[in-house]
């Protein structure tokens, strides 16, 4: 298969191959990793070792072993070893592909080590084995998940160069399907737009790869078929595509209450409405380079302030944001008192229900802030700065547990207990302290100590042996 853009990482990784660097491949799922490495292999004729990447890979097994049948017969000699995929390349003269880079054990990872900085690797029994001119070690990688993964030892990036590879952009994608399907290009164009849009989504942790459209062109075009439709009129057939293409592939963010299937129908129903005809005209990508491919938004989203930021990726974030008012009828109930009409926003009806059920009313207005209408996204963010005002002007809430403890002024470790009673009673101001005799000798306690059981909380050592009374243990008093 050829490679449809990418142009400037083929350009970098063809040189690094040509510098003997070794590389590893960074990006997300279908950003056409192994397709970029074979094909340069093959216009350099350089054969590729292949080497799945997981956790039951030894050092054993990527290196070599000896044969013990062999061994019991001519004993440990080179002929009784049998090289793995690590001296099969380095034999060879071949470029050893290490998918999965960061699922592979650590301790078979430190074989590599030696080989990336000397090449050669010292095998016991076996001796040193160098590796021959033009081997080189091409790893690939999903950063974004976090299943069965370890994060790689600096000893080994270290040792290699990086190619960091994103998504395609549009056109591209859509040259991919294309090729891969050659189905009829209105359900080229569609597939593209859903798969896309679900890396956008503010739902969405992860989205479809453009494995997603491939699969999905290749099932609706079934489905039609079957059931004899056109696609204008299959709007209910894409829907079943869409299901069993992506549903498996998007992954909802965590604490988000909603199913694949429905962010899948939420998203059809924005690129394409019910009274509506399919789309068919691609997207506007013009201000995109054609030879750099989009990078993975939808898991890594470039901030403001970081210089790689466009005003397309601040866009496509703005978009994300948005909720179209479908979309908040269904999560609120009360959506059509407080937004009777497109642009309108009843602040009688939200301090309603602002009175009657705040959480409700807070969630309502977090999301009308984010809503596609304009007008209304700019209405609920003025009646937000009112409302947070006032709640701010309620006041903090009242302390609980031992935060309501306040020190003496001596700071010698002791508690003012009269300032921790007026804390506790909740008044807004000190008492005023009216001293009182004490119940012993030559003693006094503020009145206010003496109005409350919790005032006898401490012992104290009293001039009298006589007092105080059994069950009785006074604060220290204050002359």
């Amino acid at each position: 298969m050829d490679v449809i853009g990418l142009r400037r990482e083929r350009e970098v990784l063809t040189v690094a191959l040509q510098t003997d660097r070794h590389v590893v491949l960074e990006g997300p799922p279908g950003t056409g990793k192994s397709t970029l490495l074979r094909s340069i292999a093959a216009d350099v004729g350089t054969e590729v070792v292949f080497v799945e990447g997981n956790a039951e890979l030894t050092p054993a097994r990527l290196v070599g072993q000896y044969d013990p049948a062999a061994v019991m017969t001519d004993g440990y000699v080179p002929t009784s070893f049998t090289d793995g995929p690590l001296l099969t390349a380095m034999r060879g003269s071949g470029l050893l592909y290490l998918e999965e880079l960061n699922r592979i054990p650590e301790e078979t990872l430190n074989v590599l080590i030696t080989v990336l900085t000397e090449g050669e690797i010292a095998v016991p029994r076996l001796g040193r084995v160098r590796a021959a001119a033009g081997f080189r070690l091409i790893a690939a990688m999903n950063p974004f998940d976090a299943i069965g993964t370890a994060r790689v030892g600096q000893a080994i990036a270290d040792r290699m160069c990086r190619v960091v590879l994103g998504y395609q952009d549009a056109d591209a994608e859509r040259a991919i399907v294309s090729q891969v399907t050659g189905a009829d290009p209105r359900l080229v164009v569609l597939a593209v737009a859903l798969v896309r849009a679900t890396r956008e989504h503010r739902d969405l942790r992860t989205g479809s790869s453009v494995r997603g459209a491939n699969d999905l062109v290749l099932l609706l075009d079934g489905l039609l078929r079957m059931r004899g439709e056109e696609l204008v009129d299959g709007r209910e057939t894409v829907r079943d595509a869409v299901h069993a293409a992506l549903s498996g592939r998007i992954k909802v963010v965590d604490g988000v209450d909603r199913t694949p299937e429905s962010v899948l129908d939420q998203i059809l129903d924005d690129l394409w409405p019910a009274d509506a005809p399919p789309p068919e005209e691609p997207d506007d990508d013009e201000d995109r380079d054609p030879g750099k491919a989009e990078g993975p938004q939808a898991q890594q989203p470039a901030g403001p302030d970081s210089p790689s930021s466009s005003s397309r990726d601040r866009k496509n974030a703005q978009r994300s944001r948005s909720t179209p008012r479908q979309e908040l009828q269904r999560q609120h109930e009360q959506f059509d008192q407080v937004s009777p009409e497109v642009g309108e926003l009843d602040e009688g009806a939200f301090s309603a229900l602002l009175a009657e059920r705040p959480d409700d009313a807070a969630a309502l207005l977090a999301d009308l802030g984010r809503a596609t209408d304009r007008e209304l996204r700019a209405a609920a963010h003025r009646l937000a700065r009112r409302v947070f005002v006032q709640v701010a002007r309620v006041g903090t809430t009242r302390s609980r547990g031992t935060r309501r403890l306040v020190p003496n002024r001596r700071a010698d470790g002791d508690l003012d207990l009269d300032r921790t009673l007026d804390r506790w009673t909740g008044s807004g101001r000190r008492r005023p302290r009216t001293w009182s005799p004490g119940p012993g000798p030559g003693t006094a306690a503020p009145s206010a100590w003496l109005s409350t059981p919790r005032a006898r909380c401490r012992a104290w050592a009293w001039p009298s042996p006589r007092w105080p009374p059994p069950g009785w243990c006074w604060p220290a008093t204050r002359s």
